[in-house]
C-alpha cells in the first residue's frame, strides 16, 4: 500500500518534484480533487508506466506500507508494480478499439496471435518472477528469522548464565558473560557434564556460607537394660509380718507409713488423740520392716533412672539445630531425619511410660510378684542419621568455595551445551540460504531481462459479457448498449444493432467497467491489488456521474474491496458525496473498531522560474482541509470557490510572494468568474448567459461605477480563457491580485448581506475580509 509520494525527478510537469511534508500518509480510500491541469492525469499515468521504465528516468521514489513495515519503491523491478492497476486515458487507448466508421457490431478488443504469443510468455515471466520473488522474500525472511534466532540464542544463553552465576561477582558479569563470550566457547568445543542436575548445581552456587554445626553427644538411647531392672523388681516382695488390712489395702498402706514417721517419738495418735498401744505399734514396726523399705527404694531409683534417660533422649532432641541452618543440599534429608527421629523418641518414650506404669503398680503390691505386661515395642532409638547428616554439613562448609567454583562451571556448560545442536543448525541453515538467495537472485535478473525486452501487449477479452451488460445497465441507468462475444472479441450493440457513435462519456464507462471486471479476472487478487483510477466521471452527464459514482463505491468500498483506491476527479459534486461517504464509514469504521481509513487531498497548479527565465508548470498535492466544520462549510462548489478565492487573496496580502501572486494570476481567474456566474445567476437570473449584462444590472442596483465593473469584466473575460498549462495571455500577477480583488469586492457591494453569510458559512470574518478590499482611488490621488 502507497504511504507517499516521496519525490519525482522528471515527469512531463514534475521537475525535481517532492510531496510538502505536511501532506497526509495516504490511506486505504484516497480521494483527489482538482481542477483540469492540475496534474491528475500526470500522476495516474506517472504510476501506470513506472513498471515499464526500466532506466527510471522519473527517479519516481514510493513509500508504501509492506505487511507491517514500511520500505522505498524506487526501481521498475520492485514486487510492488505487480500490484497496480491504473484506469486513465492511456489504459483506455491501450485495451479497448471503437471504430464508429466500420458497419455492424464493433468490437471492444481484438488481439493478434503475436500479442497473444507476447502476452502468454510475459504471464509466465511474470509468474516466474513472482514466484521467485515470494521464494526470495521468503528465503531472506528465512535468513533474518535464523539470523536473529542465533542471535537472541546466544544473547539469552548469556542472559541466563549470569541470571544463575551473578553472585559469583565479576567473572559472572555482563563485561564477561555476554553472546560473543557464548560463541567462542561453543567454537572451542567442550565436554559436557553429564548426569547433572542443574537444580542441584544452583543450589549450590546460591547457598549463602554458614557455620559447622555440634552433633547430639549421644547417637542412641536403650530401653534394654531397663526392661530387666523393671522385671527384677517386680518379681521381689517384701519379707515382714503382713498387717491384712494394709496388705489389702495399698493406700491404707501408705497412709500408715507415712504416718508412722511422724510418731516416731510419741504414742498418742495425732489424728483421734487417742493411745497407741504398744503392741500395735510393734505390729506395725514389723509389717513396715527394712525388707519392704529397701524394695521401695529400689524402685524409686528405677523410676528415677527411667525419668532421667526421658529427659536426656528429649535434651538431645531439642539440641538438634534449625532445618535452615543446614546447607540445602542436605537440608531436605535433615528435617526427615530430625523428623523422623522426634517421632521415635515420642515413641519410644511411651516403653517408659509403660515401665513406670509396671512399677507404680508394684508399690502397690510390695508382697506379691507382679508380672510385666507386654514390653515395649521401641526398645532402642538412634541419633545417627542426624549425626551423619551434621557431619557432612560440616564437610560442606570446610569445602565451600571450591565446590561453588565447581559449581558455576558446570552450569555455564550445561546452559551453552543446551544450545550447541540448535546453534549448529542454524549457523548450517544460513549458509545454505546464502547460496539459495544468490541462485535465485540470478535467475529473477535474467527473467528481468528478458520481460523488459517484449514488446507492449494488449489484454485478452474474457467472456464477461454478461457481467458487463448488468454493470452498463445499472452504471447508465439504462440498458440499450450491450456486449457480445464473437470470433475472440467484444461486440456492442444498441438496440441488438451494431451500435455506431459511442459518446465519449459511453466509451469511458465501458472502459471503466471492462477495467474493474478486468481486477476479478486476470489472475489478480483484488484485496491485493492497489487501484488507481484517474477522473471516472469525465465526459459524463450528471445522472451517468451519479450512477459512476454509485457504481465504483459498491464495487471498491462497500464490495470486496482492494487493498488501496486512489480516485481523482474535477468534479466537485462527485468529490463532496464522496467524501460525506466516506466521512459516514469513517464514523461506522471507529464504532466497529475497524482498521480501514480513508484521505482526502486537493490537487492545485503552481507556476515557477524555469532556465534562462522561463516559467515551468508543476503541480502542489495537499490534504483536504483536516478541520470537520471546514470540511462541512464546503457543501457545495460554490462555497468551495469562495472559500478558494478568499483564502488565496487573504495570503497574497498577509504574507505576498511571488508564488502565490501566480497561482492568483493563473488559476483563480476562470474559478472567479465561474463564481460570479453562479452568484449572478440568483441576482441577475433573467440574463443568465450574458455575463456582461448580468454585471451592469448588478453594479447600477448597486451603484459600483462603470470603470470598476468594466475593467472587472474585462479581465474575467481575458484571464478565464487563458491557457490552463501556463501563463500565454494571463495578466500581470499583482495587477490579477488587484484586479481578483476587485471581484470579490463586487459580490460583497451587490450584496453584503450574502457576502457576510458566505463568509460566515465559510468560516470567514467578513470585517477582516473587507479590510483586505484596495482603498477606492481619489481625485487628489489620481
Amino acid at each position: 500500500m502507497i504511504k507517499r509520494i516521496v519525490r519525482v525527478s522528471d515527469y512531463r510537469g514534475l521537475k525535481n518534484w517532492k510531496c510538502d511534508d505536511a501532506v497526509a500518509d495516504f490511506a486505504s480510500v484516497n480521494v483527489l480533487y482538482g481542477a483540469n491541469g492540475t496534474g491528475k492525469s500526470t500522476l495516474s499515468s506517472l504510476l501506470a508506466r513506472a513498471a515499464s521504465d526500466t532506466a527510471w528516468e522519473t527517479g519516481l521514489v514510493l513509500e508504501i506500507f509492506d505487511g507491517d513495515k514500511t520500505r522505498l519503491v524506487q526501481s521498475a523491478n520492485d514486487a510492488f508494480w505487480r500490484g497496480l492497476r491504473v484506469f486513465d486515458r492511456d489504459f483506455v487507448a491501450d485495451n479497448l478499439y471503437f471504430d464508429a466508421e466500420v458497419p455492424g457490431a464493433q468490437p471492444l478488443l481484438k488481439l493478434g496471435k503475436e500479442h497473444i504469443d507476447v502476452e502468454r510468455r510475459r504471464a509466465e515471466l511474470e509468474q516466474g518472477m513472482s514466484q521467485k520473488t515470494d521464494a526470495l522474500q521468503d528465503l531472506q525472511e528465512k535468513k533474518k528469522s535464523n539470523t536473529e534466532s542465533i542471535n537472541s540464542l546466544m544473547t539469552s544463553t548469556g542472559d541466563t548464565i549470569r541470571a544463575d552465576l551473578w553472585q559469583l561477582g565479576d567473572a559472572y558479569d555482563s563485561r564477561h558473560i555476554h553472546a560473543g563470550s557464548v560463541k567462542n566457547r561453543l567454537s572451542e568445543g567442550f565436554i559436557a557434564p553429564v548426569n547433572v542436575d542443574l537444580e542441584h548445581e544452583r543450589a549450590i552456587v546460591n547457598e549463602a556460607q554458614l557455620g559447622r554445626l555440634r552433633p547430639p553427644a549421644a547417637t542412641s538411647f536403650s530401653l534394654a537394660p531397663f526392661v530387666e531392672r523393671v522385671r527384677s523388681v517386680l518379681a521381689q516382695t517384701a519379707a515382714s509380718q503382713v498387717i491384712a488390712d494394709l496388705q489389702d489395702h495399698a493406700d491404707w498402706s501408705q497412709w500408715v507409713q507415712e504416718g508412722l514417721a511422724l510418731h516416731g517419738d510419741r504414742d498418742i495418735c495425732i489424728y483421734c488423740t487417742s493411745t497407741i498401744p504398744a503392741v500395735r505399734q510393734d505390729a506395725l514396726a514389723r509389717h513396715f520392716d527394712d525388707s519392704l523399705v529397701a524394695l521401695q527404694e529400689r524402685i524409686a531409683t528405677v523410676e528415677s533412672d527411667l525419668r532421667t534417660l526421658r529427659e536426656n533422649a528429649a535434651v538431645a532432641v531439642g539440641s538438634l539445630p534449625l532445618d535452615e541452618r543446614v546447607f540445602s543440599e542436605r537440608r531436605a534429608e535433615f528435617y526427615d531425619a530430625r523428623l523422623a527421629v522426634g517421632i521415635q523418641v515420642n515413641e519410644w518414650a511411651k516403653g517408659i511410660d509403660l515401665l513406670l506404669s509396671a512399677l507404680e503398680e508394684k508399690r502397690k503390691s510390695l508382697f506379691s510378684v507382679v508380672e510385666l505386661p507386654d514390653p515395649p515395642r521401641l526398645l532402642t532409638v538412634s541419633f545417627s542419621d542426624v549425626t551423619a547428616i551434621l557431619e557432612s554439613h560440616n564437610q560442606f562448609v570446610t569445602e565451600f568455595d571450591d565446590r561453588r567454583k565447581i559449581a558455576a562451571e558446570r552450569i555455564e556448560l550445561i546452559h551453552i551445551e543446551a544450545i550447541r545442536e540448535s546453534a549448529v543448525a542454524l549457523t548450517k541453515e544460513i549458509g545454505e540460504l546464502e547460496a539459495k538467495i544468490n541462485g535465485l537472485s540470478q535467475t529473477q535478473q535474467d527473467m528481468q531481462r528478458e520481460l523488459a525486452g517484449l514488446t507492449t501487449g494488449t489484454e485478452d477479452p474474457l467472456p464477461l459479457a454478461a457481467e458487463l451488460n448488468t454493470d452498463l445497465a445499472h452504471l447508465l441507468g439504462r440498458s440499450d448498449l450491450s456486449f457480445r462475444v464473437a470470433a475472440g472479441a467484444y461486440k456492442i450493440t444498441r438496440d441488438d444493432r451494431p451500435a455506431a457513435n459511442l459518446s465519449e462519456g459511453e466509451r469511458n464507462a465501458i472502459a471503466l467497467l471492462y477495467f474493474l471486471r478486468s481486477l476479478e479476472t486476470k489472475d489478480t487478487t483484488l484485496s491485493e491489488c492497489v487501484v488507481v483510477i484517474d477522473d471516472p466521471v469525465s465526459s459524463l452527464d450528471a445522472n451517468n456521474s451519479v450512477g459512476c459514482s454509485a457504481y465504483l463505491w459498491t464495487r471498491l468500498v462497500e464490495g470486496a474491496r482492494c487493498r488501496q483506491v486512489f480516485i481523482t476527479t474535477h468534479d466537485f459534486d462527485f468529490f463532496r458525496t464522496w467524501s460525506r461517504q466516506l466521512e459516514a464509514r469513517d464514523q461506522q469504521r471507529v464504532r466497529d473498531k475497524l482498521s480501514e481509513r480513508f484521505q482526502l487531498y486537493e490537487l492545485r497548479c503552481c507556476d515557477r522560474a524555469g532556465p534562462s527565465g522561463t516559467v515551468e508548470r508543476s503541480f502542489v498535492l495537499a490534504s483536504w482541509p483536516a478541520d470537520p466544520k471546514l470540511r462541512r462549510r464546503l457543501r457545495s462548489e460554490y462555497h468551495y470557490m469562495f472559500w478558494r478565492i478568499a483564502e488565496t487573496l487573504h495570503s497574497c496580502r498577509e504574507d505576498p510572494s511571488i508564488e502565490r501572486a501566480v497561482e492568483a494570476a493563473t488559476m483563480l481567474p476562470n474559478m472567479c468568474r465561474r463564481f460570479l456566474e453562479a452568484f449572478l445567476s440568483r441576482k441577475e437570473p433573467e440574463h443568465v448567459g450574458n455575463l456582461v449584462e448580468q454585471v451592469r444590472r448588478a453594479a447600477d442596483a448597486a451603484g459600483i461605477d462603470a470603470a470598476s465593473r468594466t475593467g472587472m469584466t474585462r479581465f474575467l473575460h481575458v484571464s478565464s480563457h487563458a491557457d490552463e498549462t501556463g501563463l500565454s495571455g494571463a495578466p500581470d500577477p499583482p495587477e490579477a491580485v488587484g484586479m481578483l480583488f476587485v471581484a470579490l469586492e463586487f459580490v460583497a457591494n451587490v450584496d453584503s448581506d450574502h457576502f457576510d453569510k458566505m463568509c460566515a458559512a465559510v468560516g470567514k470574518d467578513p470585517s477582516a475580509l473587507r479590510g483586505l478590499f484596495p482603498e477606492p482611488s481619489t481625485p487628489e490621488a489620481a
